[in-house]
Parts: C-alpha cells; sequence; structure tokens
C-alpha cells in the first residue's frame, strides 16, 4: 500500500477513489493536515494510478471521470437474501487465517518454499551435503566476487522442524504481505533484509548459520506495526503473536546451547518494525506530534 497525492476536498477524493474502483484499481482516500491522501493497495497498480491522479488534477470534472464513479456504483453488489444454510464469509484480503493455495497469487512465496524444500532434501543426501555448505554458507569469499553469498543462507535449515515453522511463516505472514504490498515490494523486502541480516549475523558470530529466521522476524514486525498504525488495514497479527516472538528471541539468548541466530532475529524484527512505522504513518504522526511540543 502507497499513497500516490494528494486532492482537496472530500467530494473530489472520493469520486477519484471511486473512479479508481471503475478501472479496478483498489484504494481509498484519507484525511490529512488541509487535504485527503491517496491510497494504493497493490504496488503493482502505483504507476497507473499516478497517471489518472495527475489527469485528474488536470481536469476533475471530465466525463471519464463522471462516468468511473457511475460505473463503480452499478457494479457494486447489491444485498440479497441468501437461499440455503448461511455460510462463513470469506476472509478478507490479507487475512490471518489463510493465505490461500494459487501459485499465482503468492509466486515470490511459493519460489521461496521451492528453493528452501528443495535445498533442503538435496542436503540430505552425504554425497551433497558438502557442497551445498561450501557454495551456498556466508563467509569472506564474497569478498572475492561470490556476492550470492549474501542471500543464499536463508535458503539455508538445519532440520526438518526448522524448515516446516520457517516455511509455515513465510506462506502465512509473506503470503498476505505479497498480496497486500505486490510481487516487487515483497522480493526486494527479503533480498534486504536477508543480505542485511546475514551480514551483521557474520560479524558477530562469524560463518555457518542459516535459515529464513531473520527475514521471518522482519515480517512479523512489519505486519504488526501495519496491523496497529495503518488506516483501514488489512492487515491482522494479535499483541499476543508478537509477545511469543519476542519470548523466543529471550530463549535464545538465555540459552547458547541452542544455537540460535539471535543477531539474524532481532536484525530481523527491528528493520520490519522500523518499516512498519515508516510505511504506516506512525512514524510521520510522531514527528508531527513531537513538533507540536
Amino acid at each position: 500500500m502507497r499513497k500516490i497525492g494528494d486532492i482537496t476536498g472530500l467530494e473530489a477524493s472520493e469520486r477519484f477513489v471511486a473512479y479508481l474502483r471503475s478501472i479496478k484499481i483498489e484504494g481509498e482516500a484519507r484525511e490529512e493536515e488541509g487535504a485527503f491522501g491517496i491510497w494504493v493497495y497493490d504496488e503493482d497498480q502505483i504507476n497507473q494510478a499516478r497517471e489518472s491522479l495527475g489527469i485528474f488534477k488536470q481536469n476533475p470534472d471530465s466525463n471519464e471521470f463522471s462516468k468511473g464513479v457511475l460505473k463503480a456504483f452499478l457494479k457494486s453488489p447489491k444485498a440479497e437474501v441468501p437461499k440455503g444454510p448461511l455460510k462463513s464469509p470469506k476472509p478478507l484480503r490479507g487475512a490471518r487465517l489463510t493465505s490461500g493455495f494459487s501459485t499465482t497469487d503468492i509466486p515470490i512465496v511459493w519460489t521461496v518454499i521451492v528453493i528452501c524444500v528443495t535445498l533442503r532434501l538435496i542436503a540430505q543426501a552425504p554425497l551433497f551435503k558438502p557442497y551445498i555448505d561450501y557454495y551456498f554458507q556466508f563467509n569472506p569469499k564474497i569478498f572475492d566476487g561470490q556476492i550470492w553469498r549474501l542471500w543464499t543462507p536463508i535458503f539455508l535449515h538445519g532440520g526438518l522442524l526448522h524448515l516446516f515453522f520457517n516455511m509455515f511463516w513465510v506462506f502465512d505472514i509473506g503470503g498476505d504481505m505479497e498480496r497486500q504490498e505486490g510481487k516487487l515490494f515483497f522480493g526486494v523486502f527479503i533480498a534486504v533484509v536477508g543480505a542485511v541480516c546475514n551480514t551483521l549475523q557474520f560479524l558477530v558470530s562469524g560463518p555457518y548459520f542459516e535459515g529464513m529466521s531473520g527475514v521471518v522476524y522482519a515480517m512479523i514486525g512489519y505486519v504488526w506495526m501495519m496491523t496497529r498504525y495503518q488506516h483501514n488495514s488489512r492487515y491482522s497479527m494479535s499483541d499476543a503473536m508478537m509477545l511469543f516472538m519476542v519470548a523466543w528471541i529471550v530463549v535464545g539468548l538465555m540459552f547458547d546451547d541452542l544455537r540460535i541466530a539471535n543477531t539474524q532475529h532481532i536484525t530481523g524484527i527491528l528493520l520490519g518494525l522500523s518499516l512498519g512505522s515508516w510505511r504506516s504513518g506512525h512514524f510521520k504522526t510522531y514527528l508531527r506530534r513531537m513538533r507540536r511540543r
């Protein structure tokens, strides 16, 4: 979800949002300081929405936008009396209950899962495990040009249980993120967070660490902040969930024998919280309040 610009006046902002819906772009208008911010849900539709906003500002009374409002109104579903037994409503896009099973819906998530599972299965064979460790682990050979090592450790997992839990969170939380933010945002999110978490973990503890946990913690921090502070957020995450994940960090810090990559976890959750604070508008609101004091 991203803000694409501002429109002065409630009626004009609502008319433009209705027009966006008529061309299958979901968004909303938020009242801000002296204007209404226009927010678009799908990252892949940002450019199209911005172009439409520019045209709208030049000629807001154009028949094109009036027709769009009428089209959106006619397409809005009418209330009907349900026939037969009542069924549970489908969860909103981005709900925590399920992320769906469509490969076209969340291609980045499924790509990550397939890579992680495939490498885990290959590593089960004694013949191939040394090669996996040699070519995929984070080590100083990065400085010799082997840049891929910045990311490859996130695809390795030490055991089936480690793999299962990380892939569960990637599918559940990552699926929501990819739907809400778009493929480009989600792919860049994984790449940046993975590289930062791996680098800091290497600097703190040296090579030979593995797992998607740092990225998972970043997803959790991001979604939790968006749930709490984004206006009309479609995300949903409980405080109990966040408390449990923070408790697991504490457990890892208390018991070294568990061999948990604590630096990855801490770095990931801080990155997720920071980005979530920025994109939800919480950070900007905080700065405005500080200036007023």
